[in-house]
């Protein structure tokens, strides 16, 4: 086997490890979360990569450390809930590239991030994306998600034509 062959495979064992964990998390999720949880998450999964691509991956743990910290009424702990269940699977994520002891907890993650050489960061936020897209994924195919109000309104009656209203008949 030649280098070019070996880089190859590392790749393709990297995206399979990712694979394996987004997937590992969503089935444990689907399993053995609340309806109300799995749609939060399935929500904040599926936002990952554009908030870490458009905000920072710093700012987007601070703004999931924040979801976690909320806990006013039903729809709140079950958001908080979601935001915990995903530092957690960030973390995890991580502790490959950075190691365990900076990836245990949310805030040594962070605490790591913001002390290290921006290189550090740079990778860890390249991880974060690639591994998003796996997450966001299985989230999709697995999870419920939040229904939308819809914009159409078919509860409303159909507004009637102006050759109808005058009685044209056409």
């Amino acid at each position: 086997m030649n280098a070019a062959d070996r880089k190859v495979s590392r790749q393709r064992r990297t995206e399979q490890d990712r694979a394996s964990l987004a997937w590992n998390k969503i089935s444990e999720i689907s399993e053995r979360e609340t309806t109300d949880v799995k749609k939060k998450y399935h929500t904040l999964a599926r936002q990952l990569g554009a908030l870490t691509h458009t905000n920072g991956l710093t700012q987007t743990l601070a703004f999931l450390m924040a979801k976690a910290a909320k806990k006013d009424d039903q729809q709140s702990k079950a958001e908080a809930r979601a935001a915990t269940l995903l530092l957690a699977c960030l973390c995890e994520s991580l502790a490959p590239l950075i190691g365990q002891e900076a990836a245990a907890t949310r805030k040594s993650l962070m605490k790591h991030l913001l002390l290290e050489p921006s290189y550090v960061h740079r990778r860890a936020t390249v991880e974060v994306l690639a591994f998003a897209r796996w997450l966001s994924r299985f989230a999709e195919a697995e999870l419920p998600s939040e229904e939308k109000p819809s914009h159409n309104n078919d509860d409303q009656p159909e507004k009637a034509s102006p050759s109808q209203e005058r009685g044209d008949g056409q």
